[in-house]
């Protein structure tokens, strides 16, 4: 069985069930979707971004472009 307590790891094969072992790993990959979409997205804002300074003039049609 699977204790609830922080500070007692399983050991050995003695630990979570198949069920709560599921539910960890979709929160992994969940976690670690997230992290990669974070990733790609301040990538492409980067490269988005204009050196020039009007950047409002930039949002604007930014904007319209999403929009």
């Amino acid at each position: 069985m699977g204790t609830t307590d922080k500070n007692s790891r399983p050991q050995g094969g003695v630990g979570l069930n198949t069920n709560e072992k599921k539910k960890k790993k979709e929160k992994k990959k969940k976690r670690k979707r997230r992290k990669k979409r974070k990733k790609k997205n301040s990538k492409k804002m980067k490269k988005v971004v204009p050196r020039s300074s009007d950047w409002l003039v930039f949002k604007n049609i930014h904007v319209a472009r999403i929009a």
